[in-house]
């Protein structure tokens, strides 16, 4: 898809960095925070988790969903 989400402006990544816990959007359209695109209006659902080792954060994994509350 060739997006590139910046940490400061990405609630939910951001929220995982500083928390360490995975963060669940119910439905995109409704969450204040969320960062709506052209190429991921589809989205509707969202679950991500962070990615650690040895308690450093490396990276994000995330799981879409095209209708709401999915």
């Amino acid at each position: 898809m060739g997006i590139r989400l910046l940490l400061a402006e990405t609630s939910n990544l951001r929220t995982m960095l500083e928390t360490k816990q995975p963060v669940v959007v119910y439905d995109t359209y409704s969450c204040p925070g969320w960062k709506r695109m052209p190429t991921t209006d589809w989205l509707r659902s969202n679950v991500s988790a962070p990615i650690s080792i040895y308690g450093e954060i490396i990276g994000f994994i995330c799981l879409d969903g095209q209708e709401a509350e999915f």
